[in-house]
C-alpha cells in the first residue's frame, strides 16, 4: 500500500511538471496573440461600464444594450485568444492525418472565426450566467454607476428596483431570438443571411441572458425575506434548533463540542466547501470544455451524450414546437457535457494536475489584484472603487493568457490521452514539422489503439511515464471517443 500511494504521488507529479512545462512554452509561443485578444476584450468591456454607466437612466434600454455589448465583446475576445492559438497544439495537427473513429470532423478541420464564434459564445454565455460571472460584471456596473451619479440611484443605468422593466426587456428579446431562429432555420437558405441573424441572435441571447440574470436576482431578493417568514420555515428551524439543545455537549478532539459542530458545519458547506468546489473544481474544467468546443469538439449526437431512457425522451423534443423551444440546450450546451467526458476519460492524475495547477493561477490572479490595491493605499471611496476597474482587469490581463495556455495544454493532453495521438513536450525552439523528435513519421491509423479504429467498449487505463519527455499512448483497451452542434 505505501509503494502504491508512493507510485500515485510520483505519476500525479509527473503530470504536474508535464503540463506545467507545456503550457509555459505554449503561452511564450502565443504570448503575443493571446496577450492581444486579452486586452481588446477587457478595452471592450471597460468602454461598455463606462458608455452604460454615462447614459444613466435617461435611456435603461440602450444602456443596457451598451453594457451587454461590451461584455460580449469581452467574450469573444476570450473565444479568439483560444482560437487563435490552434497551430501551437499538436494533437488536433496530428488527428488530421490520421482520422480516427469517433473524433468530430471539425476537429481535422479550423472552423473560420465567425463559425466558432457562433457555436461557442451559447456555452460562454452558459459558464457566465452559472458561476456568478455575470453577476461580477454586473456588480462592476454599479460600481461604475457610483463613480459616475454617485449615491443619485435614480439616475443609474440598472437597478434591482427596476426588475419589471428588465422583465418586459427579458421577455421580448426571447421571444425575437426565437422567432429570428425559426425564421432562419426555416425559410433563409442563402449562407451569407443566416450568417447575419446568426450575429444577430448572438446579439439577442447575450442581451436576453443579462436581462434575466438581473431579473432573477431581483427577485430572489424579494423572495428570500419572505420565504424565511413562511411557517413552515419558522417550523423547521425551531425543530432544528430543538434537536442541536437535545444533544449532549461531547468535547471532540479539534476544541468543538458535537451540537457545536453540527450547528457550524450547515454554513461552512453552504458558504465555503459548495463555493470552493464551484470555483476551483467544476469552473477550470468548464473551461476546459469550453476549450475543446472551440477547437471543434462539438459535432456529436443526443445520444451520445444522453443515454439510455433520458437520451430517448431528449430525442423526441427535437421536432415541433418543442425542439424549437430546446434548440439552444441541444446545440449549445450540451457540447460542453460531451467536452467534460472528453476530460474526465484523461484520467484522474491528469485532471488532479490540471485542477492543481488551474488553482495556482486563480490564486494567483487574486492575489496580485490584492496586491495592486494594497499598493495604490487609502483613498476615497470613489477614487477606490474608480480605481477598482483597472486594478483588477490588469491582473486579468497579466493571467488571463497564462491560464488560456494552460487550457490549451490540457486541451491538447486529452485528445492526445483519449485518441492515442502523438504528444510529446517540446523545447521553446520546437516548431510545427512534419516529423517527432526520433526522425519518424507521426502516428498513423495502425499505430492507432485498436478502439480507435473500430467502435469497441472497454474499460479505461491509464499509464503516464516519463522517459524522454514523452507520454506512453493509452492502452488497447480504451473506449471510443466521445463525440460534441446536435444533429437532428
Amino acid at each position: 500500500m505505501p509503494a502504491r500511494r508512493y507510485g500515485s504521488r510520483v505519476r500525479l507529479l509527473q503530470d504536474l511538471m508535464l503540463l506545467g512545462s507545456e503550457t509555459i512554452t505554449i503561452w511564450l509561443q502565443a504570448f503575443t496573440r493571446l496577450t492581444f485578444w486579452c486586452a481588446l476584450g477587457l478595452t471592450g468591456a471597460l468602454l461598455g461600464l463606462f458608455g452604460s454607466a454615462a447614459l444613466g437612466s435617461t435611456n435603461m434600454t440602450l444602456a443596457l444594450v451598451v453594457f451587454v455589448l461590451g461584455v460580449l465583446t469581452k467574450i469573444v475576445c476570450l473565444i479568439m485568444m483560444l482560437h487563435s492559438a490552434r497551430e501551437v497544439l499538436q494533437s488536433p495537427s496530428q488527428l488530421g492525418r490520421i482520422k480516427p473513429v469517433g473524433v468530430p470532423e471539425t476537429v481535422f478541420h479550423p472552423s473560420t472565426a465567425l463559425t466558432t464564434l457562433l457555436a461557442a459564445t451559447g456555452p460562454f454565455l452558459l459558464t457566465y450566467a452559472l458561476w456568478g460571472l455575470v453577476e461580477q460584471e454586473i456588480t462592476h456596473l454599479f460600481g461604475m454607476n457610483i463613480v459616475f451619479h454617485g449615491a443619485a440611484t435614480e439616475h443609474w443605468s440598472i437597478g434591482m428596483n427596476r426588475w419589471p422593466t428588465f422583465l418586459g426587456i427579458a421577455i421580448v428579446l426571447l421571444v425575437l431570438k426565437q422567432s429570428v431562429q425559426f425564421v432562419s432555420d426555416r425559410w433563409i437558405k442563402h449562407p451569407r443571411r443566416r450568417t447575419v441573424l446568426s450575429i444577430i441572435v448572438l446579439g439577442m441571447e447575450g442581451m436576453w441572458v443579462f436581462a434575466a440574470f438581473a431579473v432573477a436576482t431581483s427577485l430572489w431578493s424579494l423572495a428570500f425575506p419572505w420565504i424565511m417568514r413562511r411557517s413552515i420555515v419558522v417550523r423547521a428551524m425551531d425543530a432544528w434548533y430543538t434537536l442541536l439543545d437535545a444533544i449532549p455537549s461531547i468535547d471532540l478532539p479539534f476544541g468543538l463540542t458535537i451540537d457545536q459542530l453540527l450547528l457550524e458545519s450547515g454554513p461552512w458547506v453552504m458558504e465555503v466547501f459548495l463555493p470552493a468546489m464551484a470555483d476551483y473544481v467544476a469552473l477550470p474544467l468548464f473551461w476546459l470544455a469550453l476549450t475543446a468546443v472551440v477547437h471543434g469538439w462539438r459535432e456529436f449526437h443526443v445520444h451520445d451524450v444522453v443515454t439510455g431512457r433520458p437520451g430517448r425522451h431528449l430525442s423526441r423534443m427535437e421536432s415541433g414546437l418543442l425542439g424549437v423551444l430546446t434548440k439552444d440546450i441541444r446545440e449549445k450546451y450540451l457540447p460542453v457535457l460531451a467536452c467534460l467526458r472528453l476530460v474526465v476519460r484523461s484520467g484522474p492524475y491528469f485532471v488532479g494536475a490540471y485542477l492543481i495547477l488551474a488553482a495556482i493561477g486563480q490564486f494567483t490572479q487574486a492575489n496580485l489584484a490584492w496586491t495592486l490595491h494594497q499598493l495604490i493605499g487609502p483613498r476615497n471611496d470613489t477614487i477606490l472603487i474608480s480605481v477598482a476597474q483597472f486594478v483588477d482587469q490588469t491582473a486579468e490581463l497579466i493571467m488571463l493568457p497564462l491560464l488560456s495556455a494552460l487550457y490549451l495544454t490540457a486541451f491538447d493532453r486529452a485528445v492526445s490521452n483519449t485518441t492515442g495521438a502523438h504528444w510529446q513536450r517540446r523545447p521553446l525552439s520546437t516548431r510545427k514539422s512534419t516529423t517527432n523528435d526520433a526522425g519518424t513519421s507521426p502516428v498513423t491509423r495502425s499505430q492507432l489503439p485498436q478502439s480507435q479504429t473500430s467502435r469497441g467498449r472497454s474499460s479505461r487505463s491509464w499509464d503516464s511515464t516519463v522517459t524522454t519527455g514523452r507520454i506512453s499512448s493509452p492502452d488497447p483497451g480504451s473506449p471510443n471517443t466521445l463525440v460534441g452542434t446536435i444533429h437532428t
